[in-house]
């Protein structure tokens, strides 16, 4: 509807997911690389991950596969 289009005619979602990472607190006086790695995996790896080596393609040939945790804290426990 027109009252629809006219809530979300100026929203960005692009911005508004952008502007909740705080990119510039996390990546100003790092490596260009680790800059490159976190806008990686803040980005673009967690919401492929599942797409690539997950549900989607291991149901489609009937495999069964456990994902990497991808939780820090978790990781920082039990390493």
């Amino acid at each position: 509807s027109n009252s629809m289009k006219s809530c979300f005619k100026n929203a960005n979602p692009y911005r508004s997911f952008l502007n909740s990472l705080n990119i510039m607190g996390q990546v100003m006086g790092r490596e260009p690389i680790m800059q490159s790695l976190y806008l990686w995996i803040r980005t673009f790896f967690q919401n492929n991950l599942l797409n690539w080596v997950g549900d989607r393609v291991e149901m489609a040939h009937s495999i069964e596969s456990r994902q990497p945790y991808l939780d820090h804290h978790l990781f920082n426990l039990v390493k």
